[in-house]
Parts: C-alpha cells; structure tokens; sequence
C-alpha cells in the first residue's frame, strides 16, 4: 500500500505543476489529429518495448496504422461541439488504454494475446475470472503506469487545449488516412509474402501473438473485426509443402513393438486408414467454392496413416472420454494421485505427451482433444461458435459413436450452457447436462450459493447411473475440481483436501494445486470402483487429456518439476488410454499432442473416418512425427525448433538445414490453415453423404462384445 501511495503523490505533484507550467498554450497547438497520431504511436512503442523488449524493423507497420487511424480520429474530433469532441477525445483514449491494458492483462494471464472481436463471445465469463485479473494487475503495474496513467492523465490535464472550434469533417483529412494506410499496404508488398511475414498476416492468416508482434495491437484489432464482420476467420492460405525425405531411424518410436506378444505378429492390414471419397462430387456440392476446391486438392495429395495391429483392439467397447481441467503431469505421482498414475503407466503410456496451449484456454483445449483440430487463433473461438453455426461435426467421437447406436451422453459440474457447450455439444452428438440442467451443484450452508469449484466426485456419482445401463455407451466428462485459483481461501477444493496436503515440502500455492488434482484422483477412483461394481470394467474404454497445464501460474511446472521449463517443455503432460482389460502396459515413446488423441481412439474403436480429413495423426501408426504448437514451434523427426527464442534442438547433433526447416514451419502453418477451412467452409457436410453405410450387422458387432476382451476379435490385451 505504501507503493501505491507514493505512485499516487507523485502523479497528484506531477499534475499540479502542469497546472503551474501551462505547458501546451493553444496558440502552439497543430489539431487533433496530431494528439490521435503520437498517441497511438506511443501507445504502440511502449507497449512493444514492454512486452517485447525490442524495436523491430516492423514496427513500421504499426507506426503507419497509427497515423492512418490518428488522422480518422482527429477529423472524427472536429465534427460536433468543443464539449462533445473533448468528450469524444477522452472516451477514445481510455478505450484504446484499456485495450492495450487488457493484452497486457491477458497475456499475463493466458499467455497468449487475444483479438479482440474474437473473444467477444466468452467476453461474459471474465466475471469468474475477477480475482485472477486483480492479481494481475498488481502485478503489472509497470506496465500499466505507462499504459493507462500517463495517457489518461495527459488527455484529462490537456484534452482541452487540443479541440479546435471548427465543426466539419475534412475529405482532405480523410484522403490523407487513405493515403497512409495505402502506404503501409505497399510496404507489406515490399516486405516479402512468406508465412507470417507481415504481408501474410494482413491477408492470409491471423496468428494472434504473430500479428500483434508484427502489426501491432490496433492492426490486430482492426483484422480481428473485419473477419467478425465478414464471416472470415482469416486462413484463407494453404502453403506449396515441399517434399522432405525421412529415412532415418528414429529412436523416438513406439517402443512397445519390440514388446509386442506374438498373437500382434500375424499379419496386420497395413492399408491407409481413408474412406472411398468422389472428391469431385464434393466440389460440385460446394458449388465450386474456391477454399473447398483448396481443401479436396490438399487432402488428396495426402497419403493418411496406416492402420496397425491396434486397430479396432476395443472395437464395441464402452467409452469414458475425460477432459481434465488444468491438470499437469508432474502433478501425477503415486503418493499424491495414485489412481490417475495407474492408469497412465498400466494403459498406454505415452512417454512424450504435449498439451499445447491452445487459443481460448480451457475452451481451445478441449477442442483440440476432441476434433483432432486446432482451434481458430484470432476470430472467432471455435468452441463457442461451432454450436450456434450447427457445423458438421462428423468426425467427433460423439457423432461417430452415435452411428453406431451408442447412448451418448456428456456432463460438466459448471453451468451447462458454459462456452456455449450447450449448443456444440449436442451438435457433436452428445445429451449434454450441467449445473442447470441434470447436475445439482453442492451448496453453501450459510447461503445456499454453488461451491466453487464443483467437486468432480460428486459429478461421477450423480451421471454414472444415467448411463451406465445402456450399453454400449460413449460418454464424455469435462471436469472442473482442478480450476483456478489455487489457495485455500476461495477455493472450495482446496480446502476440502487442505488436510491432505499441509505436510508437503513445496509452496502454499503448489499444496493448493496438488489438492485440486487430488479430487480428480478421488473421481477416477470412484469410476473405476462403479465400472467394477457394475460388470463393466473389461468392456470399457478410459481416455483422458488434460485441457492444458496451469497456465495463469506457470511457475508452478517449475517448482513441481524441479527445475526451469522452456516455452515447449513447459507443455509436457500426461495422456491416458486405459482399459482394465490391458494386463501389460505399452510404451509410447513417440511425440504428440492433443490434436492426435481422436484420430488414435478413432483407429483403436475401429470407426470409420478418413485420417487425412483429422490435423492430428493416430499415435500409434507409423507416420512420421510431428506436433506443433502456436506461433510456428514444432518437434519432428530430427529435432525441436523454437519459433520464439529461433534455436534448433537436433536430437542427434546433426546441423538440421535451413530447407528442413522451412518445410516444416509449412507444415506447421497449413495445420492452422486447414483447421480454420475446415470448419469455416463446413466441409465434413460434404463429407457425410459418403461415409460406408452402418448396417444393423456392424451395429450387433459394436454392441456385444465379449467379456475381458477387444470387441474385433483378433487382438487381446492380456
């Protein structure tokens, strides 16, 4: 508190001398659009230099859009009354403060940047996220003096001094914004095309933390709007892929088949995992829409994954699919979470599991695990919009176990109507139930308002018996015990299990945490004990992936893992695929992220589905790896390249070429791209009408399955 005082004296003696001084008098005065244009200049420089440290060469961009829209501003200020335009001026200097306030905010937060029209949708929800966003701000508030402090007391002190009396708008002025801005359109020409170059980021492609780095915060706004306004989601781009040759062995393969049992050794269909698609129809349907056309040529020159001895290995089996809120690997011990530690290390255990921070958090994440697609990186967030748009969600677990006459259910212990899940889930297939709607939430006594976080126990006990009798089943959880903050104060499960914890070696925050995680065990435990109970246990499927590591407190990965995490170490997580009817683990030392766990549960249920039409790649196939994460950071084959820091970790000391790279930043690039034309195009409606018939035959074999083994027959997990 002493600090915050001595910041406001020091403003209240910096304001009174400026009173003294009179340091602007009317008669040095140009007009408004000079305020308007060094504004925004400043606005954008030292927003740069906060949070990039560093002045680019394309800090011209931002510097020319901040003249074009200074001079709209200025004229926009010349237009009615002294007092109404000097309300004019002080308005839109605190809007545009706190717009860059709010990226610094959020960045803190998120770790990412937002375009503003994007987040518009979840705009609502930031109420639950008041106690984070306050912390914040103490934290920031370097970077807030110069953002907000400075400029608002400058335009309050001095806005009067800059209003000329002149009430018209001047097409002189006008033409001169036009000018500007045709400028700064030419120099994105000279500047070069290739991906996420400022030219590609203007027309083809909003990455967020991209463009807000190149083009700056008002360019991102102003694209972010204009995609709203046109329907756009802005990849519209899909780059030439060069071909690159693999033949190195790597020693980060699936290691299990050297372990394989010799009942996997007897000939396995090694065909792409695709379906007999007339593409040609698909673009007569489309009426010959040239981003369709984009797609149907990019899908066709791809080869798809092979399927592989685990193909349908739990063909017909029930299927438990988790979303688990913010939990991390490190946070997956046998002393803390000992049930969630079984089943990552007696299933399929994935040695090398990424959960990227994906745009729009919790909502981004789940949408990666359960489309195999990255979600939109700058319009609108797909989660949200999917539902309201009714889009094709073909693909999705949920609609694929529906064809084949699953009772398909999904359950949230959160308001069902959350991130607009209650149009995009039953949009992809499931009866979905929340707080408001089949989950009655537990309660203070005191006053009668829902706890929060809502125990995930308590979930599990009120949806299994919902389905449980209506074999087979496919139901989904997204779990919400592990949501932040992570203190004892506000946080109801934390101090639930405070008791569990209180004798650990670590930080208040870290024992916090480790309690949230621990319900989420004590959920888990509580299915397993009921699939038992019920006689469903060697019959179903377990699936879960987090939604992302703890973002808002990144420090703790530092202090659970003991060590510094860099930007792509910090995303190691933990993925189960566990069935009680696997009596031996398999090792999975391959790389891969969330946007591969559809397309592998996809070939490990035995579904049909088209494995070049998914951005991920089944797991356990034999296609090279690959995983990207935002911003162009990739692992493959040969090595890790960090797009923020530019360094290249080669995994046998090898000098990976500049070539190798470039393919690979395509590669990464067109993911992006294909994701948004995708959806943005509803292109799996194109798709349907061709997919194989489900005959009553294919629907007996998916729902009797015999006890204690995979539903095809062929393969045994004992």
């Amino acid at each position: 508190m002493e600090f915050l005082d001595k910041i406001v004296n020091t403003y209240t003696r910096v304001i009174r001398k400026w009173n003294k001084w009179d340091i602007f008098p009317r008669e040095k005065l140009y007009t408004n659009i000079a305020y308007f244009s060094i504004f925004i200049v400043y606005m954008e420089i030292s927003f740069h230099i906060i949070m990039f440290r560093n002045l680019p060469l394309t800090t011209i961009y931002p510097i020319l859009f901040s003249l074009s829209l200074g001079t709209l501003l200025g004229t926009a200020c010349e237009t009615f009354s002294r007092d109404v335009n000097r309300r004019f001026m002080i308005a839109v200097t605190i809007m545009i403060c706190v717009l860059f306030c709010a990226e610094v905010i959020y960045k803190n937060v998120f770790q990412t940047y937002f375009a503003l029209f994007g987040v518009l949708t979840v705009a609502s929800q930031a109420m639950d996220y008041l106690n984070i966003v306050f912390s914040t701000i103490i934290r920031s508030l370097f970077p807030l003096i110069f953002l907000f402090i400075i400029p608002i007391g400058f335009v309050i002190k001095f806005s009067e001094k800059f209003i000329n009396d002149r009430q018209m708008v001047s097409l002189t002025n006008l033409c001169r914004a036009m000018g500007i801005h045709l400028f700064m359109l030419i120099c994105l020409f000279i500047g070069g095309r290739e991906i996420y170059s400022p030219f590609d980021l203007y027309f083809n492609s909003q990455a967020v933390d991209n463009s807000v780095d190149a083009l700056g915060v008002m360019v991102t706004t102003f694209l972010s709007g204009k995609n709203t306004l046109t329907g756009q989601t802005g990849a519209t781009r899909i780059a030439e892929e060069s071909p690159v040759n693999n033949t190195r062995t790597t020693a980060t393969s699936l290691s299990a088949r050297n372990t394989t049992p010799d009942i996997f050794r007897t000939a396995v269909d090694t065909s792409p995992n695709i379906l007999d698609i007339d593409f040609d129809k698909i673009l007569s349907d489309s009426g010959y829409d040239k981003n369709v056309a984009s797609l149907c040529e990019y899908i066709q020159s791809k080869p798809g994954t092979n399927r592989n001895q685990y193909t349908g290995m739990f063909k017909g089996y029930n299927l438990i699919w988790i979303t688990a809120e913010g939990l991390d690997k490190y946070a997956v011990t046998p002393e803390w979470t000992p049930t969630l530690y079984k089943l990552a290390t007696e299933g399929f255990v994935f040695t090398n599991y990424f959960s990227p921070l994906w745009y729009g958090s919790t909502s981004g994440g789940e949408w990666a695990n359960l489309t195999g697609t990255v979600p939109n990186n700058g319009s609108y967030v797909a989660m949200e919009k999917s539902g309201d748009l009714g889009l094709n969600m073909l693909f999705t677990a949920g609609r694929q176990a529906a064809r084949l006459g699953y009772t398909v259910t999904g359950w949230h212990n959160n308001d069902y109507t959350y991130y607009n899940r209650d149009k995009s889930f039953p949009n992809m297939g499931y009866d979905w139930y929340g707080t408001g709607h089949g989950y009655i939430p537990e309660v203070r006594e005191d006053s009668g308002k829902a706890l929060w976080p809502q125990s995930d126990v308590r979930l599990i006990d009120q949806s299994f018996s919902a389905y449980a009798g209506s074999e087979p089943f496919m139901t989904y959880y997204m779990s919400v015990s592990g949501h932040v903050e992570y203190n004892f104060s506000g946080n109801a499960i934390c101090r639930k299990n405070k008791d569990r914890v209180t004798g650990l070696p670590c930080s208040e925050k870290a024992k916090a945490y480790i309690a949230c995680q621990m319900e989420l065990d004590l959920a888990i435990q509580k299915l397993l004990q009921k699939l038992e109970a019920a006689g469903l246990s060697d019959r179903t499927l377990i699936v879960l992936a987090p939604d992302h590591v703890p973002y808002n407190d990144m420090d703790l990965i530092d202090e659970l893992s003991g060590s510094p995490k860099d930007e792509i170490n910090a995303y190691r997580n933990t993925l189960i695929i566990y069935s009680p009817s696997m009596r031996q683990p398999i090792t999975v030392n391959k790389y891969c992220s969330s946007v591969d766990i559809l397309p592998t549960v996809s070939n490990l249920m035995g579904w049909y589905y088209d494995s070049r039409m998914l951005i991920g790649q089944d797991i356990l196939s034999d296609t090279e790896q690959f995983i990207m994460f935002p911003g162009l950071s990739f692992i493959t084959e040969r090595c890790i390249y960090n797009a923020k820091t530019k360094t290249v970790s080669s995994f046998d000391g090898c000098v990976v070429d500049d070539e190798y790279l470039t393919a690979m930043k395509k590669r990464a690039y067109n993911w992006y791209t294909l994701s948004d034309l995708i959806f943005s195009t509803d292109f799996y409606q194109y798709v349907e009408p061709q997919m194989p018939e489900v005959t009553a035959r294919t629907e007996q074999t998916a729902a009797v399955v015999p006890h204690g083994r995979t539903g095809s027959g062929r393969h045994s997990c004992r």
